[in-house]
């Protein structure tokens, strides 16, 4: 076990914390925490990031998303090895541990081989060398060098501490962790694009659905999109199954349909079976409009007694009031209170 534990200390990422203020330099718990947290977070994303990359993982995780969680469990950095002249730490992930069945050696080495590259190409890099900066480009996008580089740069960003990067068997100082200024942290930590507001659109179209007899259409059912245009205004169709008026419900055997318009800022609302033609400032006035008219329809013709139906032959004429009431008939299922 010793043995293994000197082989981690070896490859190990090792670096001293030194604060400006405390007795004999030593940082303190808070600041550990806080270097530490991000080291880890950096590392963490890095390893995600890396395991997307590799082919074959990718295929992996593409059949089952839950590989890359289970690997990601084991990828926590372990401390090694400690000093407290001005806190020394050395870091390093468990790449010799073969007791779990799911690392074979072929990752181990992978892990191994990211743990080399993480230390080398990041935490001890020259983050102002233009070479440097030219291939982490190559390898990462903007987003993918914002969640690997903001944490360290975040734990180094600070004038209470400087952390120096250290060859842990010689303890020789690589570098210090710079504190980027605003321009060359913009490199590694991108601007977060502003998000365009979402603008509830309408549509009207034509599409290829697919369906049961009798099931009601779904998002899922749309096969192709055949045509669409864009409205201006709510001007879809009216379609309605139940009217509601006056503390009634009347319900429909078949929907009633309108045609629906906006001319001059008012919505227009147009049935020719009923030769009802309404109008409001906005689409719900208007169909308020035009569920109150059918109402009057119904309450008139379909309610009407004897003294009211002469009144209707003598006003619209026989064969107009015995049309409407027929319409009626075909639509009016039944007529219910509205308890509401």
């Amino acid at each position: 076990m010793k043995k293994l534990l000197n082989i981690l200390k070896k490859q190990s990422l090792t670096f001293k914390v030194i604060s400006g203020s405390n007795i004999e330099h030593v940082a303190s718990i808070s600041t550990v925490i806080k270097v530490l947290k991000e080291i880890q977070q950096s590392y963490e994303n890095f390893i995600r990031i890396e395991f997307l990359k590799n082919r074959e993982f990718r295929k992996v995780f593409e059949r089952n998303t839950k590989v890359l969680d289970t690997f990601m469990k084991s990828t926590e950095l372990l401390l090694v090895d400690a000093k407290i002249d001005a806190l020394r730490m050395s870091l390093a992930p468990d790449i010799v541990e073969k007791n779990n069945p799911i690392f074979t050696d072929e990752i181990l080495e992978w892990k191994a081989q990211r743990f080399k590259d993480y230390k080398n190409n990041v935490f001890y890099a020259n983050w102002r060398d233009l070479s440097f900066k030219q291939a982490t480009a190559e390898r990462y996008n903007a987003v993918e060098r914002g969640l690997i580089f903001r944490p360290i740069i975040r734990a180094a960003d600070t004038d209470l501490y400087k952390i120096n990067a250290i060859i842990p068997y010689n303890n020789r100082i690589v570098r210090i962790l710079p504190q980027l200024n605003d321009q060359e942290k913009t490199f590694y930590i991108p601007k977060p694009q502003k998000k365009h507001k979402k603008i509830e659109k309408y549509i009207h179209g034509y599409f290829r659905v697919s369906t049961r007899e009798g099931e009601n259409l779904k998002r899922n059912s749309i096969k192709e999109i055949l045509d669409y245009e864009y409205l201006d205004h709510p001007t879809y169709p009216l379609k309605l199954d139940i009217i509601r008026a006056n503390e009634e419900i009347i319900v429909l055997k078949q929907p009633i349909k309108a045609e629906v318009n906006f001319k001059d800022e008012l919505y227009y609302i147009y049935n020719n079976e009923f030769d009802i033609q309404v109008k409001g400032e906005t689409r719900e006035e208007a169909e308020d409009a035009f569920t109150t008219r059918f109402y009057e329809l119904y309450n008139t013709y379909h309610l009407a007694d004897d003294l009211v139906n002469k009144q209707l032959d003598e006003l619209v004429g026989k064969a107009k009031k015995l049309q409407v009431q027929k319409k009626l008939n075909e639509y009016i299922k039944q007529v219910i209170t509205d308890k509401n």
